[in-house]
């Protein structure tokens, strides 16, 4: 049958580089051929992640990486545990993925803690006012994407506890805020 294969993770390790080229393997059909291809798990434990995500030109790391990913029937699942570190600021990510070879589709449904306001308005620059809040989020975010890059699904979740909101052009002073709480989805690229 299959072999299990695992790597983990060494003091300084930086498995960034080698990790699309390990998924690719585990997107493979098993071929005699290619003896990586009868790999039906992959774990890294304790090694650090570098994303160099050039559409939005931007680079974040995360120190601390547990990841894990299984090959099945269907396609490719996994979890990630990440500690990333956002300009200097920690948070707490977990990420789950199932990639279905059938529809070519992804589901990825991440959990958050800690997360800077400014992370949200660097993503999604539609939202920059979200970077005049002071507060910590919390929550959840899910899509389902190709592996084109194109987005059909979307929902989210975020909550945030008490903080301050500042924005110049709407109060003289930060406001003091709560809570907040923002959920919605998105469906077919935003139609």
């Amino acid at each position: 049958g299959p072999a299990e294969g695992a790597a983990a993770g060494a003091g300084d390790g930086d498995f960034s580089r080698m990790m699309p080229d390990l998924i690719a393997e585990l997107l493979k059909q098993p071929s005699v051929a290619d003896p990586l291809s009868f790999l039906r798990t992959l774990r890294v434990s304790g090694g650090r992640v570098r994303v160099d995500d050039r559409r939005l030109n931007l680079v974040w790391r995360a120190p601390f990486a547990d990841i894990e990913l299984r090959r099945d029937a269907k396609g490719l699942g996994g979890e990630m545990i990440l500690k990333v570190d956002w300009r200097g600021r920690q948070m707490s990510l977990l990420a789950l993925l199932d990639y279905s070879r059938e529809s070519r589709q992804m589901d990825i449904v991440a959990r958050f803690t800690d997360l800077p306001p400014e992370v949200i308005a660097t993503l999604a620059p539609g939202l920059g006012g979200v970077g005049g809040l002071t507060m910590p989020f919390a929550g959840s975010v899910s899509v389902t994407v190709g592996l084109d890059g194109v987005l059909s699904g979307l929902d989210f979740d975020i909550r945030g506890g008490a903080g301050e909101f500042a924005s110049r052009d709407y109060f003289k002073q930060p406001v003091a805020v709560r809570s907040l709480r923002a959920a919605g989805q998105v469906r077919d690229g935003g139609r």
